[in-house]
């Protein structure tokens, strides 16, 4: 007789909830008609986007093929355009990379930011050197690195160094690498805003790349 009203009372808490979940006047965002082929997100209620109804991407090449520009929007969690940004992207005459610049744009077309990117190789065409800087929407300077990075006779990266625009050292990493070329230990070295060293550590590897040491 128990069993029977355990089962009974466990029948009638699935019908209220499922009553509940049916209710007539719960909200449920309304989803618009679409061909097989439109692509819907709603992981959440609140989150619907529809893939169709997003802005194409604007893409221009040079005559190598290569992408100098691209315009792409950005859109909030409900899919309604929030923002854009352009992205531009210069190359020497072996193909490098040699200029990025991201320029973010509000729906109004006012610039909101800016970020740029400038790299350099030698004549290995490995990469040297990277500067970076970002800017405000008035074009005024936020933050601005360089970065130098060295190579050893077979090639691989041996250094790499990140300065303040000031000259002030950021962070070091010294690499040496065993007879198959694969990393053996690792040095990091890590610097306050004035420029003093507050942490150094050394990594050693073995041929799996698990760290065996640490010092």
């Amino acid at each position: 007789m128990m069993k029977k009203i355990q089962i009974l009372l466990v029948s009638l808490s699935l019908m209220v909830l499922v009553i509940s979940c049916n209710d007539g006047n719960q909200k449920v965002p309304p989803y618009k008609k679409t061909s097989a082929k439109t692509i819907e997100i709603a992981k959440v209620p609140s989150r619907i986007i529809v893939l169709e109804d997003r802005i194409p991407v604007e893409i221009e090449k040079d005559d190598n093929g290569r992408i100098i520009s691209r315009k792409q929007w950005k859109y909030d969690l409900k899919g309604f355009p929030k923002n854009y940004g352009v992205f531009l992207y210069s190359f020497d005459e072996k193909g490098n990379r040699v200029g990025e610049k991201v320029e973010s744009y509000g729906l109004d077309g006012a610039l909101e930011s800016a970020i740029e990117n400038r790299f350099v190789y030698n004549d290995k065409n490995q990469q040297t050197d990277y500067y970076y800087t970002s800017f405000d929407r008035d074009m005024k300077e936020i933050v601005a690195y360089h970065t130098v990075m060295t190579y050893n006779e077979i090639g691989k990266e041996a250094s790499s160094e990140t300065y303040t625009s000031d000259e002030i050292p950021i962070s070091k990493t010294f690499r040496i690498y065993d007879d198959e070329g694969l990393i053996s230990n690792e040095t990091f070295k890590t610097y306050d805003k004035s420029g003093s060293l507050v942490d150094d550590k050394t990594l050693h590897y073995d041929e799996f790349g698990t760290v065996i040491k640490e010092n």
